[in-house]
């Protein structure tokens, strides 16, 4: 659960504390964010947040104007954050201000517990490279998942000192989030330059909003084509790439080095491609990828005819599709289950979240859901608005989806629901072996007991062994543990590692 606090200029030290220790015990992100925090000192600041409550794991600072801080009274400030924090947002302070060894200081001072580091939106390309280079390089070993978005880092810097700056991002990072970096600037030749540097541990690009539409078909190509080898994940969201020639994406696609298994095109406009250019595109999508993400592309804004021949064009290797928020409600039960039908053979995950069907009537539905592929095993329903539904409305869904054996539900919505409104979906689910509980942004809940989740999904009550499978997972997560690390038999470790 989120949770901010504001106005916390108006109010003393001691009743900032006191606020924050009255936290309610499911708050695990906390936003501090516009608080003026500037305006006290590194001492006080220190103490309020030490006084964060355990159960807190990520914490805000957003638009703090902290660039005024000194630079002991930051490292003051980032020193006491408590061990259970281990995501961190310092958007919008301004730091482009403070000198390139002032900010290498300030970030040493993060504690290792941290391991996601979000920077957006900080200037950063007003610093010289070799300043920037210095600045990324102090980033503590705790920190895995980096964001440097919204910096416009291609702006003004060459793909020289870029691919300078990159190659100083220690290497303990695995994601690396490169969003609104006007990299449309850049050549092809200077685009793959910049993408072979980065740093040899990253496992996850995002390459977001950098307006790549302006980039023609080879020039896309030779850029892809240099990420390196040891990069898994592609995100490629918001680029305009509808403005492209379906050749010159499926030029694009094409190039996608082998080691890239999952392609995200959230958000590309791409129901503004006519189904022969959107199909040429997909089906140019290398055999190595198997995840691919067609999500907010207002899907359903196309005629099922057309959706199910984009559909079909998908290659067979894809097992991951997503395609929620697509806008899919706009479609009657007869037009979803054509586009449902045409779902690529090997596909055994599918995403059909935020796409509102709560306003079907119980006919519509189960023909919705018969029309759904015997090989779908794992199936996404959250924000369907299920909990307004009536007992009846669910029970009369019973055998009407394929043997789905992973369902994922949101988390608010079955809290809302009746216990016999979540009973009679788990009649309807008969083939059910896991349900997953995410939050509004689609996020797993890691977080919840595995008792908590028994109540709320209708699951068998979880046994000793897994309840203190699941406490022992959420300490040494907090902690930064490995579970390869804890001091425990073999046995127990290979337990632990299930999902």
């Amino acid at each position: 659960m989120d949770h901010e606090l504001t106005e916390l200029s108006l109010l003393s030290q001691t009743e900032i504390i006191s606020k924050l220790a009255t936290l309610p015990a499911n708050v695990t992100l906390l936003s501090l964010k516009g608080n003026n925090l500037y305006k006290m000192s590194g001492s006080e600041l220190a103490e309020i947040i030490a006084a964060i409550p355990a159960q807190v794991t990520s914490l805000n600072l957003s638009d703090n104007k902290l660039y005024r801080k000194k630079t002991v009274e930051l490292i003051q400030l980032l020193s006491a954050i408590p061990a259970n924090v281990t995501s961190l947002c310092l958007h919008a302070n301004q730091l482009h201000k403070k000198s390139g060894a002032k900010l290498a200081r300030v970030f040493a001072a993060i504690p290792y517990s941290v391991a996601s580091l979000y920077l957006q939106t900080n200037k950063l390309y007003k610093k010289t490279g070799a300043k920037l280079a210095q600045i990324l390089a102090a980033i503590p070993a705790g920190v895995v998942s980096l964001d440097l978005s919204w910096n416009d880092l291609g702006y003004k810097n060459t793909p020289a000192k870029l691919a300078a700056v990159f190659a100083a991002i220690p290497t303990h990072v695995t994601s690396l989030n490169l969003t609104g970096s006007e990299f449309h600037n850049l050549t092809g030749a200077g685009l793959a330059r910049v993408f072979a540097a980065t740093p040899p541990q990253v496992k996850s690009l995002k390459l977001g909003w950098n307006d790549l539409y302006k980039k023609n078909g080879a020039e896309l190509a030779e850029a892809f084509a240099a990420i390196p080898a040891h990069v898994t994940s592609l995100n490629l969201n918001n680029n305009y790439l509808d403005k492209k020639s379906g050749a010159e994406l499926a030029q694009a696609f094409a190039a996608i080095p082998e080691h890239v298994t999952s392609l995200n095109l959230i958000a590309n406009n791409l129901y503004r491609k006519n189904s022969v250019a959107l199909s040429q595109a997909l089906a140019a999508i290398p055999p190595h990828v198997i995840s691919l993400d067609l999500g907010r592309n207002e899907l359903g804004s196309k005629t099922a005819a057309e959706l199910a021949q984009v559909l079909a064009a998908i290659p067979d290797h894809v097992r991951i599709l997503n395609l929620s928020e697509n806008m899919l409600y706009k479609k009657n039960s007869t037009e979803l289950a054509e586009i449902l039908t045409a779902i690529p053979a090997h596909v055994t995950w599918l995403n059909l979240s935020m796409n509102d069907w709560s306003n079907k009537t119980s006919a519509a539905l189960f023909q919705i859901f018969s029309a759904i592929p015997a090989h779908v095993t794992s199936l996404d329903l959250s924000g369907h608005y299920l909990q307004p539904m009536d007992i009846n409305k669910i029970r009369q869904q019973a055998n009407s989806l394929p043997p789905v054996q992973t369902i994922y539900l949101n988390h608010n919505e079955m809290q809302e629901m009746t216990l016999a409104q979540r009973n009679a979906i788990r009649r309807a689910l008969p083939h059910i072996k896991n349900t997953v509980l995410v939050n509004a942004d689609g996020c797993e809940l890691r977080d919840i007991s595995p008792h908590a989740k028994a109540n709320l999904c209708g699951d068998d009550v979880p046994s000793l062994k897994n309840l203190c499978g699941f406490f022992v997972k959420k300490e040494a997560f907090a902690r930064g543990e490995k579970i390869d690390d804890l001091p425990v038999p073999e046995s127990l470790k290979t337990f632990l590692q299930q999902p």
